[in-house]
């Protein structure tokens, strides 16, 4: 067992180095931008970002406050830092205007393209290593050990 916990443990140390390496490889200003934010503020756009990527509605502010595990008070004042840095949009639901959605600004969306860019040419020079059964049954996995997490743990940690 402690070589699977090991080969777990080094499996999220790359992803994390990969999600690293890729924003500072970014250019000045996107960097200094990236450089500047707190890692729950990371969090809160990744899982905007997940949430856009699954197709889903934008996310109110209780709605993101629970994906994240925190108070609708600690959301609000995260939202209101993103939307200082010009990363989010904060609109008002059409369907009902009591609601405001929390969605990726056009500058958001350009940072994060280019974070995803630098981080999709880091993982292809290592899946370049693999044959395409390997990296076909890796990414299965990846995606079974997430859904396990998400049904023990619960949201989106």
């Amino acid at each position: 067992m402690n070589r699977e916990i090991l080969s777990f443990m080094n499996l999220t140390k790359v992803a994390g180095n990969i999600q690293t390496q890729a924003w500072e490889k970014l250019s000045g200003a996107d960097y200094s931008v990236v450089t500047g934010l707190t890692s729950r503020q990371i969090k809160a756009l990744m899982a905007i970002y997940t949430r856009e990527m699954e197709g889903l509605e934008a996310y109110t502010l209780n709605e993101l406050g629970e994906a994240l595990g925190m108070k609708k008070a600690t959301a609000s004042i995260l939202v209101s830092e993103l939307a200082d840095k010009c990363l989010i949009d904060r609109n008002v639901d059409p369907d009902n205007r009591r609601y405001i959605r929390i969605e990726m600004s056009e500058e958001g969306k350009r940072i994060r393209d280019s974070v995803i860019s630098k981080a999709q040419s880091l993982i292809q020079e290592i899946y370049s290593d693999l044959s395409d059964a390997e990296v076909r049954q890796f990414t299965r996995i990846a995606e079974k050990i997430y859904q396990i997490y998400v049904k023990k743990c619960g949201g989106e940690s």
